[in-house]
Order: C-alpha cells, then sequence, then structure tokens
C-alpha cells in the first residue's frame, strides 16, 4: 500500500477535496429537498376567478413543449428497432389467389379463411394449399418437420355494391383516422409532420379546444357514433343542471347494438369500413354484445379476434414487432388503402381507429407520423376531394401519474386532438373557413363533430354546402363546426359535459389545512365503497385503506361564507395497490352536506384491481412519505457532515480521529431501513440518491483515514469497502423489493353464497348516481370513522372458454369455433380496466 506524506504541499490539497465534498453533499440535498416539495403546476393565459361554471370558459393556452412534458418524451422509442428488417414472406395473396413466395425445402404451408360470425364468434376453413379464395381474411401457416416457423394473416377487400343508390351527386367522401388516446398536445409532439402536411396541402382547421365527455373510449366513442350520453352529467353541485345519461348498461352492453353512424352512411349510398386494431375493440370491452351483424360493408375486426385468440401460437406473434417488423396498425393501413383503391369511382365513408400504438405508451404515438404522412400523400388526390377528419377520443390517461399531477396534464387527459379539412372545391369559398376556424376558438365535444358529419350527409349537399345558418337537429346534442353555432356561451355548464372532465381553467388556491385535506381524503375514499355497495359489487372487492390526500383546490378565490365550496381532490389508498382518485365535490357548510361528482381513477390499474391484501403493517400510518423522506436525508447528511467535520478538526489540531468507524457504522444503521422505506414509497430516484449520498460519503471517509492513519490504510480501505458495498446491496436488495413485493398474489375472498353467483336475473347499472354524505351519514351511521374502500377483483367463472364444434367436416367446410360469453355483468366504466377479457386480451383495456 502506497503512503501518503502529509506535508505542506499535500494539505491543501486535501482539504480543499474535503470541502468541495461537504458543499456539493449539502447542494444535491438542498435540489433534492427542493423538488420533492414543489408543486408542479403549469402557466395558462387565462383562469376563471369566480368559478363561473354555466356563463364562463376560461380555455387552456399553453405550450405544448413545456419542460414539464417534455421530461417525459422521448422521440427515439420503437419496438421494432430491433426487428429483422431483411425478412422476407413466405405466402402471398393477390388477386383472390394465395400461394407461397418462394419454395423451401422442408417446409410445409397451408392457409385457412377466417370470418366473423358477430362481435365474438368466427368460422374458420379447414386448411388448404396454394388455390383461389373468397375470404378477406386468409391465415397462412408453415411448418418444418411439424413446427410452426411462420405465420401470418393476409388481407384483401373483396368488392361489394352499395346498400342503396346514391342519394345525390354531390356527396364527397369522408376519411376519419382516430388515434386512441390522442390529446391535443400529444399529437403536435407526436405528429409534426402530419399535421404541417394537412395544414399546407389541405388546408385543415384545427379545434385545440374539444372536450372528451366520457372517461374512457367507450363513452366518447358513443357520442361519436350513436349520439349518446353513456356518463350522467352532475352539475347540479356548481350551479348548472344534471343531465341524466342517454342510455344505461342494458342499451349499450347487453343488447345487441343498431342506428350507428355508419348505417346512415350506408342509406345515402356509401360504402363504409369500419377499422379498430384491438381485438376487444371499443363497443364490446369487456363483454358487452357489441354488433351482431358487420356495422359496415368491410369489417375488420374477425382479422383481430383471430390474431388475439384463434389464429396458430406463430402466428399470433407475427404483429409484435420482432421478427416481421410488424405491428397490429400495420394490416389496418393495407385494409384501408386496399379499400380506398377498390372504391375510388365511389363515395366512402372510413373510420379508422388505431388502438394499440399510442394507448399504452406516452410516447408510442411517435413512430406513426412517418407512416401518417406516406398514407395522405399516397392518396393526396382522394383526400383533397373529401372531408379528412384526424382526431382522438381522449388523452393519454394509462398511468404517468407524474404527468397527470401536473397541470397541463390535468387538461390533455381530458382534451383530445381534433382537425378538419374539407374538399378543395369548397375551399374555394372562404366563407366555410372563416366559420370553421371561428368556432375553432370555441369549447366543442364530440356531439359537435357527430353533428358535423350528419351535417355533410343530410343537410349540406342540399345547399351544396353554402349554408351557414344554425342548425338543430333533432335527437342531437351537438352543432356543425360548418355553420354558426348557438349564441350562448359554450362552458362546460352549457354542454354535456361531466364537470370532472372540464377543461375550462379555474382559479384553484391550494387548501393547506391539514384536518381538512385528511377528512375529506377519508370521505371520498368511504363515497368509492358506498358506490360499490349500490350497485352490488361489494361481494367482488377486498377492502384496502385511505394513505394521504395528494391534492387539495378550492375552485374560485377563498370563500368564508357559508354558501357551498367547490373542490377538486385527489386521494391515494395504502399499499400494496396505491390507487389514485381524484373528484370534484361541493361542501355546504349551512347544511353540512357534502357530494361528490363522478370519480376519476388516475393510475395504471394493472392487477391491483384484481384483488388486494390488507398489509397495512408494511406502511408508517398518517405520516408523510415526504416528512419522512426529508428527515432520513437530515439524518444521513448530518452524520455525514459531522464525520467531515470532525476529521477537519481533527486533522487541524493533530489529533486522531478515532470515532471514524462508529460514525460510518451509525450512518449504515440509519440509512439502510430509510432506503427501504422510500423504496417501498416509490421514491426509487430518492433511493437511488441516497445510495449516492452513501457511497459518496464512504469515499470520503476512506480518504481521510487514508491520509491521517496511511500505515494502516489497508485495513481501513477493507473496512470502508465493505460499507460501501453494504450500502450498494442495500439499496439493491429495496429496489429489487419493491418491485417484486407488488407482484405477490393475494388470496380472493372466495366466501360467495349461492345468490352472489346468479347474476342473471339482475344486471346493475354501470354507472351510479352521485350519493351524498349526509345520506350516506344516515344509513350507516358511523361510515366516516371507516378509513377503507375496495378494489375489483375477479369475479368468479370470468374467463371464457372457446370450444369447437364437434362434427368434423368435410375439406373446405366451414368449423364454428365460438365464445363462450360470461353472464357476470360488467364493471362501471371507470372501472374497466380491472376485469378480464373474454377474448383473454393481453393489452390493457381504456
Amino acid at each position: 500500500m502506497h503512503r501518503i506524506t502529509w506535508n505542506r504541499k499535500s494539505k491543501p490539497f486535501f482539504f480543499r477535496m474535503l470541502i468541495y465534498g461537504v458543499l456539493f453533499q449539502l447542494f444535491i440535498m438542498m435540489f433534492v429537498f427542493r423538488s420533492s416539495s414543489k408543486l408542479e403546476e403549469s402557466e395558462f393565459r387565462d383562469y376563471d376567478h369566480e368559478n363561473n361554471y354555466m356563463n364562463k370558459c376560461s380555455l387552456p393556452v399553453y405550450d405544448f413543449w413545456d419542460s414539464k412534458v417534455m421530461r417525459y418524451v422521448d422521440y427515439n422509442y420503437d419496438p421494432t428497432n430491433k426487428c429483422d428488417k431483411n425478412f422476407k414472406q413466405y405466402t402471398k395473396l393477390v388477386n383472390g389467389s394465395w400461394g407461397i413466395v418462394e419454395e423451401r425445402k422442408g417446409t410445409n404451408c397451408s392457409a385457412r379463411c377466417i370470418e366473423g360470425i358477430d362481435d365474438w364468434n368466427l368460422r374458420l376453413s379447414d386448411w388448404m394449399k396454394s388455390e383461389a379464395v373468397n375470404c378477406e381474411f386468409l391465415e397462412a401457416v408453415c411448418w418444418e418437420d411439424d413446427t410452426e416457423v411462420y405465420g401470418y394473416i393476409h388481407t384483401q377487400i373483396i368488392p361489394k355494391q352499395p346498400t342503396t343508390p346514391k342519394t345525390s351527386t354531390d356527396q364527397p367522401s369522408v376519411f376519419v383516422f382516430l388515434f386512441d388516446s390522442m390529446s391535443t398536445g400529444s399529437a403536435k409532439r407526436s405528429f409534426p409532420k402530419t399535421l404541417s402536411l394537412l395544414s399546407s396541402r389541405l388546408d385543415s382547421v384545427e379545434f385545440p379546444f374539444v372536450n372528451k365527455v366520457g372517461e374512457n373510449s367507450m363513452p366518447n366513442g358513443f357520442s361519436l357514433w350513436f349520439g349518446k350520453l353513456l356518463e350522467p352529467v352532475l352539475g347540479k353541485n356548481y350551479g348548472g343542471v344534471d343531465v341524466e345519461a342517454d342510455w344505461n348498461s342494458t342499451s349499450y352492453c347487453y343488447t345487441h347494438l343498431n342506428g350507428s353512424i355508419f348505417g346512415e352512411f350506408e342509406k345515402h349510398g356509401y360504402m363504409t369500413l369500419n377499422i379498430d386494431d384491438w381485438n376487444a375493440q371499443m363497443v364490446n370491452y369487456p363483454d358487452c354484445k357489441g354488433f351482431k351483424d358487420p356495422p359496415t360493408h368491410h369489417y375488420m375486426h374477425p382479422f383481430y379476434m383471430a390474431n388475439d385468440q384463434f389464429a396458430t401460437s406463430i402466428t399470433k406473434k407475427h404483429l409484435k414487432g420482432k421478427l416481421l417488423c410488424r405491428e397490429e396498425r400495420h394490416p389496418a393501413f393495407e385494409y384501408f388503402q386496399d379499400f380506398v383503391n377498390t372504391y375510388k369511382d365511389k363515395p366512402m365513408f372510413t373510420w379508422t381507429w388505431i388502438n394499440t400504438a399510442g394507448h399504452d405508451d406516452f410516447n408510442g404515438l411517435m413512430r406513426v407520423d412517418k407512416e401518417m404522412v406516406e398514407i395522405i400523400e399516397k392518396n393526396m388526390e382522394t383526400f383533397e376531394n373529401s372531408f379528412f377528419i384526424f382526431m382522438g377520443d381522449h388523452g393519454f390517461r394509462m398511468g404517468m401519474k407524474k404527468f397527470m399531477e401536473t397541470a397541463i396534464g390535468g387538461v390533455e387527459i381530458s382534451n383530445p386532438y381534433l382537425s378538419i379539412s374539407i374538399p378543395k372545391k369548397l375551399r374555394k369559398d372562404q366563407s366555410v373557413l372563416e366559420i370553421m376556424r371561428e368556432n375553432s376558438k370555441k369549447l366543442q365535444t364530440h356531439f359537435d363533430t357527430r353533428a358535423t358529419l350528419l351535417d355533410i350527409l343530410k343537410h349540406q349537399p342540399s345547399a351544396s354546402f353554402t349554408d351557414r345558418s344554425l342548425l338543430e337537429i333533432p335527437g342531437e346534442r351537438g352543432n356543425s363546426y360548418l355553420r354558426h353555432q348557438p349564441a350562448f356561451p359554450r362552458t362546460c355548464g352549457s354542454l354535456p359535459i361531466p364537470p370532472e372532465y372540464c377543461i375550462c381553467q379555474i382559479e384553484k388556491t391550494p387548501v393547506t389545512d391539514e384536518n381538512l385535506r385528511e377528512r375529506f381524503g377519508h370521505m371520498l375514499i368511504d363515497h368509492i365503497h358506498d358506490m360499490l355497495d349500490h350497485s352490488n359489487y361489494t361481494w367482488m372487492c377486498e377492502k384496502y385503506k385511505f394513505r394521504e390526500t395528494i391534492s387539495f383546490f378550492h375552485y374560485g378565490r377563498a370563500n368564508k361564507s357559508d354558501s357551498p365550496n367547490n373542490y377538486e381532490i385527489t386521494v391515494i389508498a395504502d399499499f400494496p395497490s396505491y390507487a389514485q382518485f381524484r373528484a370534484i365535490l361541493a361542501h355546504d357548510k349551512k347544511a353540512s352536506h357534502v357530494s361528490f361528482g363522478n370519480i376519476v381513477r388516475l393510475d395504471r390499474y394493472l392487477k391491483t384491481g384484481s384483488c388486494t391484501n390488507n398489509r397495512s403493517n408494511m406502511s408508517l400510518k398518517k405520516e408523510s412519505p415526504v416528512t419522512i423522506l426529508q428527515a432520513i436525508i437530515f439524518i444521513q447528511f448530518g452524520l455525514s457532515f459531522s464525520i467531515t467535520i470532525l476529521t477537519t478538526i481533527g486533522i487541524a489540531f493533530g489529533y486522531p480521529v478515532a470515532s471514524h468507524y462508529l460514525l460510518a457504522l451509525l450512518q449504515v444503521i440509519v440509512a439502510v431501513p430509510g432506503i427501504v422505506y422510500i423504496a417501498l414509497q416509490g421514491n426509487i430516484w430518492i433511493a437511488v440518491y441516497i445510495s449516492f449520498q452513501l457511497v459518496t460519503a464512504s469515499c470520503e471517509i476512506y480518504w481521510l483515514i487514508y491520509m491521517i492513519f496511511d500505515k494502516q490504510s489497508a485495513g481501513a480501505w477493507l473496512v470502508l469497502a465493505c460499507l460501501t458495498f453494504v450500502n450498494i446491496v442495500a439499496v439493491v436488495i429495496a429496489i429489487w423489493f419493491r418491485q417484486t413485493v407488488l407482484k405477490v398474489p393475494c388470496k380472493k375472498n372466495n366466501k360467495i353464497g349461492a345468490k352472489d353467483l346468479d347474476m342473471k336475473s339482475e344486471k346493475p347499472d354501470m354507472k351510479v348516481p352521485s350519493t351524498s354524505m349526509s345520506e350516506v351519514e344516515k344509513s350507516k351511521g358511523a361510515s366516516s370513522k371507516s378509513k377503507s374502500t375496495s378494489s375489483i377483483k375477479k369475479p368468479p367463472s370470468r374467463s371464457m372458454e372457446r370450444s369447437d364444434m364437434s362434427e368434423k367436416s368435410s375439406k373446405g367446410s366451414l368449423k364454428v369455433r365460438k365464445t363462450k360469453k360470461s353472464s357476470s355483468p360488467s364493471m362501471p366504466l371507470d372501472s374497466r380496466e380491472t376485469t378480464s377479457l373474454s377474448r383473454s386480451s393481453s393489452k390493457t383495456a381504456d
């Protein structure tokens, strides 16, 4: 071991190293304190200071590339980066005949037709060799020595005749591309080339203030396709009126659907196409009947049913982006292109709903920008003479809780993107574009988009698209973008928008009263539990406890009078689910009455919605994680600082500092439990920071002891190396524990009576009316003392079985592969991710 000579030349160097190390630790600690306690809020240009729900809407104008957003953006995300780009297809389907591209020795290939019966059942033909086929979806599989080596589902369009003749000579085609979970901000960040092309070549008009009308895809999709409101608007508490839902679960889930917008276009002579690149699709999830007959002339749902559920194992992998460089959206785009090529001389109405690209991935849409540009450029001539709609259903809502906690995230989740381009000949008359631009500056909903489609189809053709007068379409809730809209203020109170989704900006004053925060937090958890009781879902639930109120805001300026006050509250449940819920509540001080609006779950459910274990002993109750975290960091830093100060004093006065080992050991004793606790709280980056602090402190101690006790440097090095190793191992164990403890399966409550299992007689509605706290207290007495609510568990016999018909059919005949449906009731709309899907889709539901 080398010796260090303690002299005048080396002494200043070591002192500087010591001081720099201490200052660096102090800087890092201050940064952590600052970042952990800072409330992330975005700057909007305007706010409603009075909470004028009915008469004012301060529209959200903000920077789409704000630093609070860009920290989560990854432009390099692409699951196909490592795929084999040289891989070539073994088989082909051209002009109605399928065959093998290139014969391979020892390879045997066959194919079979796929046909849909309804949204839950398929027909699969027997396997066949190369021949002409009369089906639009064909699965081709190749084997080598009885081993599947290749699987692929081909598509083609078999021409059909219009259902009815054209009703007008002026019927422009309408093309809709809807990307699931695409907010206005997300579209701006993810599709810069596409939006630029739409603006420069098609003169598209953006509508940046569209407000969703439901939590997830189903209520927003039904507003577009059927014009129906599925979630009630509880506006009475905010100075507005309550609006009941148009359909309950019997209408939209347990009954086959009819009367969609596709049927309207077919009646007017249009050729129609519907594509949804997810097996479960919007109208079926989780176990709703959907369509009995195909809603359009060409319907791609059988393709994705087969790909996800009924195809061979090798075929199920062919759209995963690993081998063939293909993902679920690619056959959808090919099917769309084939449709356009087939019906260029006829009016077309297409709806391409791309779910898989961006539903589960915050950065997932960015890789589609180039593909959309290619589609638009390839069909530019067609699109120039058509209506082209590029839109989303809602914003990103699957996890990303840190982003959701920002003001921008809170807006984007409820602000789907929308842009519309009109036929070139209509652009010559600037009046259409002017009225569209005027309407784009107002609050809009999907009901207005639907009204625009109906206006294009039924009303404008007779006026050569020149009518700008106000039009109230009977039975519709929206107003066309191509006309003047009603003169009343377009606010969340005047439009069918549930208050909890309203994007109008209201001044929010943070409530710092801890007693009030905890009191209302417990009341929200109790209210969720009562909603489950009211809906008869308690039998499938286990209780978990309130943890803390994450945020609590008063709407408008603080009001100390006895008039009702409105609040926005966000709470988190305890370990292991850490479920996050947000709601708007109205507090009537005079009547001591609290009522809640619809409940929104913010975090990604994953498996925590299936069941939970009551493991409250794993957490420190009634303590703020940030407060405990800061205390741990303070103690750890204090020990490190004490070591360095004592060492400095010892060096300055020439005294040996024998307490180094003891202080280092105390440091480890204090910090290791802290790391484990912090890891359980989810603050992994803070745990990593503490490990960095510990390693840094250990290195400083080592150098100081090495400097003073150089004769015993080998022993000092060994001791401090062991301490450093212990610190690192502690962090690794903490991280491992956090990643694995939440995956421990929990036991479900199997104490369910026969009455509970008989679900056929009565099917509760999927939405529950708001329950006031005063009503709950009357019926439950001490319910306010309860700190528990429930998470959804999988009901018994939820999984669906598939069965083939026992009859052996001859070659070329069709066999039925049927999906057995569950008789258990659907879950609430806001809990759809917690239920198992009958087609066993691996996709996280919307």
